[in-house]
């Protein structure tokens, strides 16, 4: 009797799981030249001047009710300043303290999950941040993320997914793949914002190629993103309707080389309240390019992307901006071994034209549209096992003539110069400690500006 009894606890307690990752960061910036408020942080925050402390610790409680069926909740502590960090849909992203819940069934090819989830399709349609894009980070003179990979206020990691609130289901019958999502990007406020959902559907299909021993991958993707009117009497914002659908590929040409593209439309109505106005905006985006390399040793890319002046689909990746043509490139050698040392090297380059020229957000009749140069590289260094070192550069090159015919001030003359040294220790695969010093040389007609930031951070998970 007893030895049954502590074998059902012993079973019950193995139905649990903990989980937590958390990261502490204490970071000094110091500037000198002009202020160093003109330089964004990784959501568009300022960098603040002087000594920094960040901390984040996140605890996933997990249980299984049965083999298919379990059940989640987590709880979010930071010091974090919510208002700088987050916007929809990640109503988890960052607060003092949140929490979120899910429960997730697997059974065979069906999987549903209810409550909390992670999200995405593609950098056209549905993406948070494109890890094809700028390995180090997109600076915010040009995609108003993060500054060249210089870490602002935020702690938060940049992938893939959003995390939503709702429904995620998803199929997978032999090479057919299809996901439904419904989300709850933004709550009802009363005299701030409307409620608004998300509802997306995408099917994929995988189709061997013998001539590559690999497969070619297919997929269709439609999104609305809409603000219920009904939801609040009066909101500070005006109500928007987001549409995008659009489709994919990754086709091998070789068992080392691949044909990848992306096609996506979308419709964008900024104010559905006023029916006799109708300001929908419709417009293209595309890009198409190679893929080549094992990805274990050698991965490099080379896309040509092209976004209309009004293509904005709402949730699209946040380095994808509309009115802009011009490519990326990008080339990664990995595991090169010199002795026991084993050295990763990697290049990025993106260029990109405005198609009009913009004062601020409103076109311009000028003649002469904006450029914008990203050149990247990176290396890094382990010597041993548990240590690394690297060093990282970046150069920022954003400009624009003035137009003369219609004398409007439309120039723009920006220079970014940043460089990186960092030491990381790793104690397990999964934690490990990072210092790293930073300068950035910010360089424009009215505002000079070098800005150091040393910081020291520390990364766990158990």
């Amino acid at each position: 009797m007893i030895a049954a009894t502590i074998c059902t606890n012993a079973t019950e307690i193995q139905r649990f799981e903990v989980t937590g990752k958390g990261k502490i960061r204490f970071r000094y910036a110091g500037a000198t030249g002009d202020s160093l408020d003109s330089i964004p942080g990784i959501y568009g925050e300022y960098l603040n001047k002087g000594f920094d402390f960040r901390g984040r610790l996140d605890l996933e409680l997990g249980y299984r009710l049965a083999d298919a069926l379990s059940l989640g909740a987590a709880v979010r502590i930071t010091n974090e300043e919510s208002d700088a960090v987050l916007w929809p849909p990640d109503l988890v992203s960052s607060r003092v303290l949140a929490g979120w819940w899910w429960a997730e069934l697997q059974q065979g090819i069906f999987n549903a999950t209810v409550g909390a989830y992670d999200a995405s399709f593609t950098p056209l349609t549905l993406m948070r941040w494109d890890p094809a894009d700028n390995p180090l980070g997109a600076g915010a003179s040009c995609c108003a993320v993060t500054v060249g990979g210089l870490r602002g206020e935020s702690l938060e990691e940049l992938t893939e997914d959003y995390k939503l609130e709702g429904v995620k289901v998803v199929l997978k019958p032999g090479p057919t793949s299809a996901t439904l999502i419904f989300g709850r990007p933004a709550l009802a406020s009363e005299s701030l914002s409307y409620a608004r959902y998300l509802g997306g559907i995408r099917a994929g299909y995988d189709l061997f190629c013998p001539w590559a021993q690999t497969g070619a991958k297919f997929g269709l993707t439609a999104l609305q993103v809409a603000d219920d009117r009904e939801s609040v009497n009066e909101a500070s914002v005006l109500p928007l309707c987001s549409d995008v659908v659009g489709g994919d590929f990754d086709i091998p040409v070789t068992d080392r080389i691949a044909l990848v593209g992306e096609y996506a439309y979308s419709m964008r109505n900024d104010n559905t309240a006023d029916t006799v106005l109708v300001l929908e905006q419709r417009d293209h985006g595309a890009s198409m390019g190679l893929r080549f390399g094992d990805r274990e040793q050698l991965d490099g890319r080379f896309q040509y992307i092209r976004t209309g002046t009004d293509f904005a689909p709402l949730f699209r990746a946040q380095s994808v901006l509309s009115n802009r043509h011009g490519f990326r490139a990008s080339l990664a050698r990995h595991n090169i071994f010199l002795g026991q040392m084993a050295i990763s090297i990697s290049g990025y380059v993106k260029y990109q034209q405005e198609f009009k020229p913009f004062i601020g957000d409103i076109p311009a009749l000028g003649r002469y549209p904006g450029n914008f140069w990203i050149v990247t590289l990176s290396s890094r260094f382990e010597p041993w096992y548990e240590v690394s070192f690297g060093l990282d550069g970046e150069l920022r090159r954003n400009s624009r003539q003035d137009d003369p015919d219609t004398g409007m001030d439309e120039s723009l003359d920006v220079t970014e110069i940043i460089g990186s040294a960092l030491f990381a220790y790793n104690f397990t695969p999964q934690n490990s400690v990072q210092l790293k010093y930073s300068l950035m040389r910010h360089t424009e007609p009215t505002d000079r500006c070098l800005t150091y930031l040393p910081s020291l951070e520390l990364s766990v998970r158990f």
